[in-house]
């Protein structure tokens, strides 16, 4: 496996669009906007959805790995306000949304995250590694949907391999948008026994917790979780995700 070292970080951007009102620019969209419009809701298209906020109106992207269970970003359950975790009653999740309109939507019974994430140390890479969430639905919206399932081996990550990335950006928020043949630009240096993927798909706030995929004989793997967007010293920037095998998924997860 080759990797990709990125010395000199300046700061990292977490992607969430925890605010309606942002106006700190779209983070994470460098050179030609190649997102798209995702106008249908055919699978697994409509396995991916909004995590909305309750308490502000901001919202995350969530895919679906089993009939009840949704991956997002930790990070997306930060409210800065109490400088606390949302609760899982402040969450709402809905799949395939398009323009108000959803093919499957279901509230939050349970969260579970990484304990050791710590949203205010967002400067530090080694928090990515812990910048994952499942969140436990009430109804298993699944069945309506179909789930994604989920790479068991980071081994199947390779630098320069054609990726797409799809979630609801903040300027985009009621539709899904679609980056496809983004490329994986290679991994991190270890931290902690985990590497972070670095890649270049436009993502920007709203984005968190959205899939990295990969499509197999034209069925999708979901390969990773996007978390934020790098500032590099020479001015540019580059995605960062966590791959899901270093995620610690239970059986549970994907039932």
């Amino acid at each position: 496996m080759r990797r990709l070292l990125i010395p000199l970080l300046i700061w990292i951007v977490f992607a969430t669009d925890a605010r309606a009102d942002d106006r700190n620019g779209l983070v994470g969209i460098t050179g030609k906007d190649d997102r798209q419009s995702m106008e249908l809701t055919d699978y697994p298209w409509r396995a991916i959805g909004r995590v909305n906020r309750r308490v502000d109106a901001g919202h995350c992207t969530g895919t679906l790995i089993g009939p009840r269970h949704v991956l997002t970003a930790a990070h997306c359950l930060w409210y800065n306000r109490t400088q606390k975790f949302l609760p899982a009653t402040a969450l709402h999740f809905v799949a395939g949304y398009k323009r108000a309109e959803y093919v499957a939507e279901s509230k939050v019974a349970a969260v579970r995250f990484g304990s050791a994430f710590d949203a205010r140390r967002e400067k530090e890479l080694s928090n990515v590694t812990h910048d994952w969430a499942v969140l436990t639905l009430a109804d298993p919206i699944g069945e309506q949907t179909g789930v994604i399932p989920v790479a068991t081996d980071t081994n199947q990550i390779l630098m320069g391999m054609k990726i797409v990335q799809a979630g609801y950006s903040q300027d985009r928020k009621h539709i899904l948008t679609v980056v496809d043949g983004c490329t994986a630009k290679g991994r991190s240096e270890e931290i902690a026994g985990v590497t972070l993927l670095f890649h270049d798909c436009d993502a920007t706030h709203g984005d968190s917790g959205s899939p990295i995929l990969t499509f197999r004989d034209g069925l999708p793997e979901l390969l990773a979780v996007h978390s934020a967007t790098l500032h590099l010293d020479n001015g540019g920037e580059i995605g960062v995700a966590l791959p899901v095998p270093f995620i610690p998924l239970t059986t549970n997860d994907m039932k």
